[in-house]
């Protein structure tokens, strides 16, 4: 899997990578199995998130902690 992290690295930081020649060029030298080539040079999201098993929804929620009614009861009760 480290081989297809490089690649898409090498992609992302190689600006010259952004003619299909050149993308197309790159992803047949690299040593990427037959699928995985495929999934990136047709720019299939779904079929490349299958071959490296990765989970593309996932959701991130914070929850604020509630206030302690505690607190406010006690004041109430000293007035």
């Amino acid at each position: 899997m480290s081989a297809v992290i490089e690649l898409l690295e090498k992609m992302g930081a190689d600006s010259s990578l952004n003619n299909a020649e050149a993308f197309d060029a790159a992803i047949a030298q690299s040593e990427l199995s037959v699928e995985l080539k495929n999934a990136l040079v047709n720019k299939n999201v779904t079929a490349l998130e299958r071959q490296l098993d990765v989970c593309p929804d996932t959701v991130c929620m914070l929850i604020p902690a509630e206030d302690d009614d505690g607190s406010e009861e006690s004041d109430a009760k000293e007035e």
